[in-house]
């Protein structure tokens, strides 16, 4: 091999390097969500809106989270009203994640907060 060969692979692998980095290196984060950055493993507090960003490779993860409304539906419940009076409740509530408490939430829930 000649001196030009081996400059051709060590850029060939540098390049393949370099794009392996940048692909770690971006997040998207879909509308109707928000990022929760964590920096190996520790939550930092910041918060993404919905865009792509740019973090520090390997080391940085963004956590996706819902500030949809969603939906929550309990089972039929059966009760009693004045002793005798029977009475059949279906409940259902429709709530949304508040992004200022969202890395509270990721903190103390994770991301299945839902559930």
């Amino acid at each position: 091999m000649n001196k030009n060969q081996k400059a051709l692979i060590a850029a060939g692998v540098g390049g393949l390097l370099l794009i392996v980095v940048l692909l770690f290196s971006i997040h998207h984060v879909p509308v109707g969500m928000i990022g929760i950055e964590t920096n190996m493993s520790r939550v930092t507090g910041k918060v993404y809106d919905s865009g792509w960003y740019f973090t520090m490779p390997f080391a940085t993860k963004i956590h996706k989270l819902s500030i949809r409304n969603q939906k929550l539906e309990l089972p039929e419940t059966q009760g009693e009203l004045s002793g005798q009076e029977l009475v059949y409740m279906k409940i259902a509530m429709t709530y949304s994640l508040d992004k200022e408490k969202a890395s509270d939430v990721y903190v103390n829930y994770g991301s299945d907060y839902i559930d």
